[in-house]
């Protein structure tokens, strides 16, 4: 899998000791000092009330004058998190509060626009002075960038509809980092129960694999491993601490040279990480990143993982963990230790895995699951490919044949003939040409041989004849992840 692109993430300061802004990272803007503060190390899950010069940036969509209406007396603005009567914020809701006719937080109840009561004295039972009933597409505004926006009426709400791509993860966030300092006492200590509780299932933990010599064994911790990284990374994402694991490579003397020379995802990327690379990106973020939930965000990622990971395993990465200075431990660390115990990342380990798959076939598989097999080939391509390294690639010439032949080890005639014809056709092309066969990709094949498989399943004669053979762990969690 490539590497994301290298970006330019801070403007060069004046001087080498001022103070620069760091480009946007997961949708937020961070501030990095250059001042030799002791203070950026947090030990616990508390943090402070916000940092002194943290950059906040907003945008404010604004109608064109041909375009504007017309405005109220006075501007509303959000209500506080604390009303006067006291009463509390919301603790499943702190992304951000309706206002009346403004806009509410990112996820918030209120969308761009917010809603209200028909105040406008327009006859379609909304607020937003124009007779068009709800659900039908108002006029277009054009916001300050230039880029033409519309408003729909859903469910009594004023809908924005962004017509640009927009950046950011997708994952919807329960939690907002940038307003935690802002909980009371009682709501923080419930966020940080729920943002550090065992997440993977009722006595399920990253532990350290057995080593396997059959084929099924083998493709099991596999799937399993990356079944467990995508729960933990939904988790991170909906609580908004995902974003340490976005690993840094800063230049070399970053104090004189405030560059970012690279970035890494550290769920998908660990297998061509190192410990260093992951405490060195630990190091700019606690020495130079102002943002107090930075931190914070850290020593959540530790406690997730600690409540996530079976005992030994934990205690043997702590004793590597604490080997490296205060400031590049951290939750990534302690990750990057932990992943590269429970599988190994070496050249051989890799081939050993592929070559497991190439002995796979769909008679061997409990029903002959053709949702299995999809699932082990999926699993094993993503990690072929995340593993490849410059100058080396673990995806042979022939893999889309191994693929193939796979999907024609079945006991259904009708289902085998399929790919056979289709590796036959690419073949017969290759000889009048005399080129290299072209196949379908991967992914082509992989969807092909899912719907046929369904599509047959569905006939009278059902798929094949039913099998006694007793599904493995990993076809039962293969089933389980929905053949992803």
């Amino acid at each position: 899998m490539e590497s994301p692109p290298a970006s330019t993430l801070v403007q060069r300061a004046r001087g080498a000791l001022t103070t620069s802004r760091l480009g946007r990272l997961t949708s937020r803007r961070l501030t990095f000092s250059q001042d030799d503060s002791d203070a950026a190390l947090v030990a616990g899950g508390g943090g402070s009330s916000g940092t002194a010069g943290a950059t906040t940036t907003s945008t404010s969509r604004k109608k064109s004058k041909s375009q504007s209406k017309p405005k109220p007396d006075s501007e509303p603005t959000d209500p506080p998190d604390d009303d006067d009567n006291g009463t509390p914020p919301d603790p499943e809701n702190q992304l951000g509060k309706p206002g009346p006719g403004g806009p509410g937080g990112p996820g918030g109840p209120g969308g761009p626009g917010g809603g209200g009561n028909d105040d406008d004295n327009d006859d379609d039972g909304d607020d937003d002075g124009n007779d068009n009933d709800d659900g039908e597409e108002e006029e277009e505004v054009q916001d300050p960038n230039g880029e033409v926006l519309h408003h729909l009426q859903v469910d009594g709400r004023t809908l924005t509809v962004v017509l640009q791509d927009p950046s950011g993860p997708h994952q919807a966030r329960l939690w907002d980092k940038e307003k935690r300092h802002t909980l009371r006492d009682d709501v923080r200590q419930t966020f940080v129960r729920a943002a550090t509780a065992p997440i993977l299932g009722k006595h399920v933990k990253l532990a350290k694999q057995s080593l396997q010599t059959d084929v099924h064994g083998i493709l099991e911790q596999v799937q399993n491993l990356k079944g467990m990284l995508k729960t933990l990374r939904m988790h991170m994402e909906q609580y908004d601490i995902i974003d340490v694991c976005n690993i840094m490579t800063p230049a070399t003397n970053f104090a004189y040279t405030p560059m970012i020379e690279q970035q890494y995802d550290l769920l998908s990327d660990y297998a061509r990480m190192t410990p260093h690379m992951v405490g060195e990106s630990n190091y700019f973020y606690n020495r130079y990143i102002q943002e107090p939930y930075v931190r914070e965000n850290m020593t959540l990622v530790y406690s997730l993982l600690k409540a996530n990971t079976e005992e030994s395993l934990w205690n043997k990465c702590l004793e590597t963990y604490e080997t490296f200075d205060p400031y590049q431990q951290g939750g990534p660390l302690m990750l990057i230790l932990i992943l590269h115990r429970i599988q190994d990342s070496s050249e051989a380990a890799i081939l050993r895995v592929r070559g497991s798959l190439k002995k796979l076939k769909i008679r061997d598989l409990e029903g002959e699951s053709v949702d299995t097999a999809v699932t082990l080939i999926k699993t094993v391509t993503d990690l072929l490919t995340s593993n490849a390294r410059e100058g080396k690639s673990f995806i042979p010439d022939d893999y889309t044949e191994t693929v193939l032949d796979i999907f024609q080890s079945s006991s259904n005639s009708q289902f085998n003939k399929t790919f056979k014809d289709v590796k036959d056709a690419a073949l017969a092309e290759s000889d009048r040409t005399s080129k290299l066969p072209v196949y379908p990709s991967i992914s082509e094949l992989c969807d092909q041989a899912a719907n046929m498989y369904n599509r047959l399943a569905r006939q009278p004669d059902g798929w094949v004849k039913s099998s006694k053979k007793k599904a493995s762990g990993f076809q039962a969690q293969a089933h389980k992840l929905g053949g992803g």
